[in-house]
């Protein structure tokens, strides 16, 4: 079986020099191979197949099969990292606490241990009312973007 340890080391060697990173990677039984991946900047299809095409020419399907599937990282996924925090700063996201009590509102900080939002408006005697929260990422169970449609 291919170990996971050498294809995060092809990763890590392909993606060197780059703002982009892997989010997940797996190797599942049967050689099943596949990897997240985000960046600080725009991700495309170009970087995927770039990843793809590097790791499958540093294996030899001759002496091990396997199947590899390089995708990148959904809006509609929770954060893995606290790298995907940074990149999405000014988005609306929606936070799952440790106590399942679910945020909703725009990122506007990051640092190591926490994290700045500006809670979604509640109505207040018909007027919108925002207030900004810190979070301690010790309490947040999961975040994801808010995808919003206008």
């Amino acid at each position: 079986m291919i170990e996971k340890a050498k294809i995060v080391e092809l990763a890590n060697e392909c993606l060197q020099d780059t703002d982009k990173y892997v989010v997940d990677l797996q190797v599942k039984t049967g050689n099943i191979i596949s990897i997240v991946l985000d960046g600080d900047t725009a991700l495309n299809i170009v970087d995927c197949i770039q990843l793809s095409k590097f790791i499958e020419s540093k294996l030899d399907r001759e002496i091990e099969d396997f199947d590899l599937k390089v995708s990148s990282f959904g809006a509609d996924k929770p954060f893995k990292l606290k790298r995907q925090y940074q990149k999405n700063i000014g988005r609306d996201v929606e936070i799952t606490m440790d106590d399942d009590k679910v945020l909703q509102g725009k990122l506007l900080e990051v640092n190591e241990e926490m994290i700045k939002i500006k809670l979604s408006g509640k109505k207040k005697k018909d007027q919108l009312t925002e207030e900004d929260l810190m979070i301690d990422f010790d309490h947040i169970k999961q975040t994801k973007c808010t995808l919003i449609f206008r």
